[in-house]
């Protein structure tokens, strides 16, 4: 499955809060899969959210610049490379290991508007 590096975290704090219906469907099909045991394949583009994302346009983001941002500063955190391929299990041992624990989170994410929602989930792995 094809995602980009900062859906890595989306998809970790994702609880059922999405942009509309069509959104939060395929976030929980995403997830199924994810959990399933498919493996990920990073990408620098439109991924397998971005399918039904409102604020897509075409074989971009409405918000290009940012995600472009987000997705960099992903894969230094995690110290991954575009193309890398991973699961799920192993993407949520390498936040815990290099990204929550020293409290990097919030470098990721600023700006985006979800942000509300996940830094306190983020907190709690702290913990």
């Amino acid at each position: 499955m094809d995602l980009r590096p900062h859906h890595l975290f989306c998809l970790r704090f994702y609880r059922g809060h999405g942009y509309n219906e069509a959104f939060c469907r395929n976030m929980d099909h995403v997830l199924s899969r994810l959990n399933a045991g498919e493996e990920i394949r990073l990408v620098s583009g439109c991924d397998e959210i971005c399918f039904s994302c409102p604020h897509r346009n075409g074989d971009l983001c409405d918000a290009q610049e940012k995600v472009l941002r987000f997705d960099r500063k992903a894969l230094e955190l995690l110290k991954l490379r575009p193309g890398g391929r991973l699961t799920f299990d192993a993407s949520k041992a390498l936040q815990n290991a290099l990204v929550f624990r020293p409290g990097r989170f919030s470098e990721i994410c600023e700006g985006c508007e979800w942000q509300t929602l996940c830094v306190p989930l983020a907190a709690e792995l702290r913990e």
